[in-house]
């Protein structure tokens, strides 16, 4: 966890730095030199692309879902999923670990700037060339950067796609383990035995995912579109699990598994029948259904009631300034909606 810890650290700066000098740059470029004639030209020749709040029918975000699909996919991937909630749990007490996680939040707001605004960028200069997604950013690099900086910021986002990767091997040898291997095949087995066999998981992972991964551009959608369906498969119910395990005393082992079973036999048939209707509303649907189902067979099944009873030599005490910082992440978000919406940039 240290390790990670401080491998991120490094290539977050990196990217942090590199990513934000790419559209400063392109920025430059595009106005002859001037960096507020470039972003001028920007909304003037494509406001409807500052427009955070897209069309109902988007094929990448409708609208809508912020509310409902996106929102619950956001807090799965951010606030239950193994490989971010671990960063968190590294912290040496909950005060470090509250700041970390508010950091990222500040982080993730801006994140735009570098992730979505290049894109735009690359749609001004080169205009319809770029028909994949994946394809925009490679395609400002190359307009922006000199020639011998290619290697050194190629070198710094191998680093943090690696560094993430290594993240992903590490927490799913984890969950493995410890919530399957252990409590059905490895009860008399040794720490130093359960170890091996999480070592052998992750090489196993790790080279079908390699396999795997050149298939991701036979998906015209783009890689973000394709990571995001296929998490569909089982995202609505773990959050669904984790948010009764906060909020009820007693919860159903057995409506746990049928959750799980209804949901990916629904979303299976959902891409059959109805694969015109994004996903991301089929998920809005979804989630409530995962809950009555959870809730119907915790109410007339069986149950067992749960007691969290935690010790532990780390210091608990919270960040004094968490309920202050978390108004300001929040207002923030919203400052940033209306600055990128018709009544901001985007008219």
């Amino acid at each position: 966890m240290s390790l990670g810890a401080y491998s991120d650290t490094i290539y977050g700066i990196g990217l942090i730095v590199g990513g934000l000098a790419i559209p400063v740059i392109g920025l430059i470029m595009l106005g002859n030199g001037s960096f507020f004639t470039g972003l001028d030209y920007v909304v003037q020749h494509s406001p409807e692309k500052l427009n955070s709040i897209g069309a109902i029918d988007s094929e990448i975000v409708p609208w809508p879902t912020l509310f409902f699909g996106m929102l619950f996919n956001n807090l799965f991937f951010w606030c239950t999923n193994q490989m971010i909630v671990q960063k968190a749990l590294a912290g040496k007490n909950l005060k470090e670990a509250q700041k970390g996680a508010l950091y990222v939040g500040f982080f993730k707001i801006f994140g735009a700037l570098f992730l979505v605004f290049p894109g735009i960028l690359a749609f001004n200069m080169v205009g319809d060339k770029v028909t994949n997604p994946d394809d925009a950013y490679p395609t400002l690099i190359v307009h922006v950067l000199p020639e011998w900086a290619f290697g050194i910021f190629g070198a710094v986002i191998f680093g943090a796609i690696l560094s993430s990767f290594v993240g992903s091997l590490s927490s799913t040898a984890t969950l493995f383990t410890l919530d399957f291997y252990k409590p059905i095949f490895g009860k008399n087995k040794s720490t130093k035995e359960v170890a091996k066999t999480g070592r052998r998981v992750t090489i196993a992972i790790g080279l079908f995912t390699t396999l795997l991964a050149p298939m991701i551009a036979l998906f015209p959608q783009g890689l973000y579109a394709v990571v995001q369906e296929f998490n569909g498969v089982y995202n609505m119910p773990l959050l669904v699990l984790i948010l009764a395990g906060f909020f009820a005393k007693r919860v159903s082992s057995t409506g746990a598994k049928w959750t799980f079973a209804v949901h990916i036999i629904l979303y299976g048939l959902s891409k059959v029948f109805i694969k015109e209707i994004h996903f991301l509303y089929v998920l809005s649907v979804l989630f409530f259904l995962d809950l009555i189902v959870l809730m119907l067979f915790s109410k007339y099944g069986k149950t067992e009631e749960f007691h969290f009873d935690y010790q532990s030599n780390l210091d608990l005490t919270p960040w004094k300034h968490r309920k202050l910082v978390s108004a300001i992440v929040v207002i923030t978000v919203i400052a940033t909606y209306l600055l990128f919406s018709p009544l901001g940039l985007a008219k």
